[in-house]
């Protein structure tokens, strides 16, 4: 009887004043109050990395460490002030390639270990990702038919993702090879090239088409042509 009354108040002892390691596993995935000590959880993950200069996905990267079984990865948008979505669970290497993110915008990613008992650890510090979008062809690409005295005005609709723009022009109705044009920077951006001609006519038509680039994913497929023409 007297065994069994020191049990109880070991135990009892053990819970209240100094705390049992076999139940703060539970805990393992929230930050670690002052002074407390979590031997039995996995560590937190450092040196998390996430790219911003691939095209359509992320690659999410971390050090190496001892105490992870596998690893965990989580997202959400930047601007999400909620709670990260797990997107990928039991990774055995130390970085994952995300090719499911909605490319255009800002993510933040976190990586948590998760020991060989399956409880997972604190997720680690934020890193920023960001996919750029496959380039669509421009649309809305339109030269002006004379109404301009030695030049010709070539606009267009933007698109997402472009950085700059590429343009090409030939002659009208015929098989000769298309040319890039020297545009200046602002040109590009503004997307409204003026074609300074030094021969005008309505017998005298160009015809122009353009595409959209980026660093991450080149370029994109040519827009319509569309041939324009211009007084003397």
């Amino acid at each position: 009887m007297f065994a069994h009354h020191l049990a109880v108040i070991v135990i009892t002892i053990c819970g209240i004043a100094l705390g049992c390691s076999s139940s703060s596993k539970s805990n393992c995935q929230e930050p670690p109050q002052a002074g407390e000590h979590r031997d039995e959880c996995p560590p937190k993950p450092i040196g998390v990395q996430a790219t911003r200069n691939r095209c359509d996905s992320v690659v999410i990267s971390w050090a190496p460490m001892d105490g992870a079984y596998t690893f965990d990865v989580l997202r959400k948008e930047a601007s999400d002030t909620g709670e990260p979505s797990v997107v990928k669970t039991g990774s055995t290497t130390t970085n994952w390639l995300d090719q499911e993110v909605p490319c255009g915008s800002d993510y933040s990613y976190f990586v948590r270990a998760v020991g060989e008992d399956g409880i997972a650890g604190e997720r680690s510090e934020t890193a920023l990702g960001r996919a750029w979008c496959t380039l669509a062809a421009p649309s809305w690409l339109n030269a002006t038919d004379g109404s301009e005295r030695w030049n010709i005005i070539v606009t267009w609709a933007a698109v997402a993702g472009a950085q700059t723009y590429v343009i090409e022009r030939r002659s009208c109705n015929t098989q000769q090879s298309w040319k890039i044009v020297p545009a200046d920077t602002n040109s590009l951006a503004s997307r409204r090239y003026i074609d300074r001609r030094r021969t005008c006519g309505e017998g005298v038509k160009m015809e122009y088409r353009v595409r959209a680039r980026n660093d991450a994913c080149g370029e994109g497929p040519n827009s319509p042509v569309d041939c324009g023409w211009c007084r003397p």
